[in-house]
């Protein structure tokens, strides 16, 4: 069974190291899924250690996900999540996509 995007943010949300998340279906892939993700202040967790949290949860996703750290999650001028400039961010491959 393919999980829902609500249900990936959660479980990603439930880490002590992470402090927000956005998760958004990856167009290019089918299926896919890119979980960008602020951490706690102080957390040192690294991309990979996310991605494999999430791997143990939802094995049948986890080829297909990437996941993204960043400072913040980007907003529009209403507040609301600017998934515009999510996807730029994934797409322009930085060191920070897993």
């Amino acid at each position: 069974m393919i999980p829902m995007i609500n249900e990936v943010g959660e479980y990603f949300i439930s880490h002590p190291s992470v402090a927000e998340v956005c998760v958004l279906p990856r167009h290019e892939q089918a299926g896919g899924l890119v979980a960008f993700v602020v951490l706690a202040p102080g957390a040192k967790t690294k991309r990979e250690k996310l991605a494999a949290y999430a791997a143990e949860r939802f094995p049948g996703i986890a080829p297909a996900m990437s996941v993204v750290l960043l400072p913040e999650i980007p907003r529009s001028r209403t507040g609301s999540v600017d998934r515009m400039a999510l996807m730029d961010a994934f797409d322009t491959g930085g060191q920070n996509v897993a």
